[in-house]
């Protein structure tokens, strides 16, 4: 019974604090409803959690990772199609501007890795700049584009990529702001 009673008076402390630390509650319809309500884009950050399942089970911390992650297959997404479209166009000004977003769209990229790198590290307000700095390069590519009338396929891409850096960005400032 002594045994029982010490095994309990460690266990029980131990689990409250888990119960209270808000960085270790599971995530849920609430919890994520709350973390996109916070963000400018609260679509493509419920679309974001939606594609990854075991967001119903992610805190805080957690979801900001899941959402550098989809910003991250974005990029790759969006890099890929402009790549294709640099080897399949024979325009030289728009192959030009498809070789220029590209650069960006690898720019992007290294930021979106380093905002992984950063949150990683615990360093919250870093990887939200880095998602800042990724959404320039695409914007900046979005405007070199404009005047070529993308395909749907690729504007798409670009605009899902930007939804997904905006809500990993509030997502991040959520936590750099929160007592964790």
């Amino acid at each position: 019974m002594a045994c029982t009673s010490k095994i309990l008076v460690l266990l029980v402390p131990m689990f409250l604090g888990l119960i209270a630390e808000p960085n270790l509650v599971n995530g849920d319809a609430t919890l994520i409803n709350d973390v996109c309500n916070k963000t400018i884009s609260l679509d493509y950050c419920h679309k974001c959690f939606d594609m990854y399942g075991p967001s119903a089970q992610e805190g805080l911390i957690a979801l900001g990772r899941t959402s550098i992650n989809y910003g991250s297959y974005q990029c790759d997404h969006v890099l890929s199609s402009l790549i294709d479209f640099v080897g399949n166009t024979t325009n030289q000004e728009l192959k030009s501007a498809f070789m220029d977003c590209a650069s960006k769209y690898h720019s992007a990229n290294e930021a979106v890795t380093n905002a992984l790198f950063d949150w990683q590290d615990a360093s919250y307000t870093n990887a939200s700049n880095q998602i800042t700095v990724a959404l320039q390069y695409s914007r900046d590519c979005g405007v070199e584009l404009q005047g070529y009338n993308p395909s749907l396929a690729l504007a798409d891409g670009i605009n899902t990529f930007e939804g997904f850096c905006e809500a990993s960005d509030g997502v991040l400032k959520q936590i750099a702001g929160s007592s964790l």
